[in-house]
């Protein structure tokens, strides 16, 4: 007869008293609530990293956006974007229209300087950041019109306008509230 072979491995047994039995619970229950306070840490600091906006700056989606409660040229409105590190608003589709609306009923302003203008070349509406066209634009009924040569562009909460609705003005002189944009990708 041959031997019998035993394919179950052998584990040695060991034997716990009571009192490290505990003790071995009592650090598992331990490194237990290290790992909850860490994970805890881990979901704070995540969260936080996701509202990467300035305090008093409203996100959406990439940008923060920024008002000024107070009124002033498109001039003066460019140069307070770039003092707080960012540029005038550039609204690329009809939902960020729509949010820069909200934002204007929400401060009580009847408008807000965007940074669309067509100070080189007439009627060629750029974005000043990017240089680049307008794809989506929202201009009020017979504008842009270049009434005594106005180049800027606000958008209105007027109740003499369209909500919502783009008009040109005279850069130098009209003044309006200002919303400034910045990427929360910096």
């Amino acid at each position: 007869m041959s031997p019998s072979l035993s394919l179950t491995p052998r584990v040695p047994h060991v034997k716990l008293s009571p009192r490290s039995a505990d003790l071995s619970l009592l650090e598992q229950l331990r490194n237990m609530k290290r790992q909850g306070v860490v994970t805890m840490l881990l979901f704070a600091v995540i969260r936080l990293s996701e509202q990467q906006c300035p305090r008093s700056w409203t996100q959406m989606d990439e940008s923060c956006y920024a008002l000024l409660d107070q009124q002033v040229t498109w001039l003066k409105a460019r140069e307070y974007c770039v003092a707080v590190g960012g540029h005038l608003v550039e609204i690329d589709s009809e939902d960020e229209n729509n949010f820069i609306l909200n934002l204007l009923k929400t401060h009580g302003a009847t408008g807000s300087w965007i940074g669309l203008q067509d100070l080189i070349e007439e009627g060629h509406f750029l974005w000043t950041t990017t240089q680049r066209q307008a794809v989506y634009t929202n201009w009020a009924s017979g504008e842009p019109d270049d009434l005594s040569g106005e180049d800027c562009v606000w958008i209105t909460n007027d109740p003499g306008y369209r909500a919502g609705a783009w008009n040109d003005d005279k850069c130098e002189t009209f003044q309006t509230h200002v919303i400034c944009e910045q990427s929360t990708q910096r």
